[in-house]
């Protein structure tokens, strides 16, 4: 086998008489790799103080996942980044289960979306096409009045180009036109006026409802 790791310098110089001392041979020659179990990838590890580097087992079919799934980033894995996901039928609605956080308010705006105004949250993915079905009601803005209101993307599917598109909202108790942005490799859907006015400060009276897309 080929030497895989050896230094940039290559000593031409040729071995001395003292068998003790380090040679240019020795210089010149490939690395032992050791640790780790056959098929192991090397990886980058700053944590190591002594290596930086540790073997890290590959992620595959002995590590989860079933027949069908997918490889999908997930940042949440500390150890892989990845997560093995069963995927829908293609075009069928999956619902989003509920996470305070993933709705929030630009600072220092915050927007209260309790459990019971989740009335809707959902995607179906067609091709590299996500449609978002979102209907809010009942939800509230405090503090003070801002813009835009945030809602995460489903988990595992980034954009990959900026979308713009327009959505019906209820701000205050009136009903107002909504302009939606979603940024290239950013997992956010973010709400605006159409007019570009501030979200105003509201008790329960905020809702949302509309179809976002765009491409992963």
């Amino acid at each position: 086998m080929a030497k895989i790791i050896t230094h940039r310098f290559a000593s031409g110089k040729t071995d001395g008489p003292d068998a003790t001392q380090v040679q240019p041979s020795h210089w010149n020659d490939g690395h032992l790799l050791i640790g780790g179990n056959a098929g192991d990838q090397l990886t980058r590890d700053p944590t190591d103080a002594t290596f930086g580097a540790k073997w890290l087992a590959p992620f595959g079919p002995a590590l989860g996942g079933v027949a069908g799934d997918h490889l999908i980033r997930d940042p949440t894995n500390a150890t892989y980044g990845a997560k093995w996901q069963t995927p829908a039928p293609v075009g069928s609605w999956v619902d989003v289960a509920y996470a305070s956080v993933n709705f929030s308010g630009s600072a220092p705006m915050v927007w209260t979306v309790p459990s019971g105004a989740q009335i809707t949250y959902a995607y179906a993915v067609v091709g590299r096409i996500v449609f978002v079905q979102l209907n809010l009601g009942g939800t509230s803005v405090s503090v003070a009045a801002g813009t835009p209101l945030n809602v995460t993307l489903p988990s595992g599917l980034l954009p990959i180009r900026n979308t713009d598109g327009i959505f019906f909202a209820i701000d205050n108790g009136a009903g107002v036109t909504g302009r939606y942005r979603i940024v290239a490799n950013d997992p956010t859907l973010r709400l605006y006026r159409v007019d570009g006015a501030n979200w105003a400060v509201s008790p329960s009276n905020t809702n949302i409802s509309g179809q976002f897309l765009y491409q992963v």
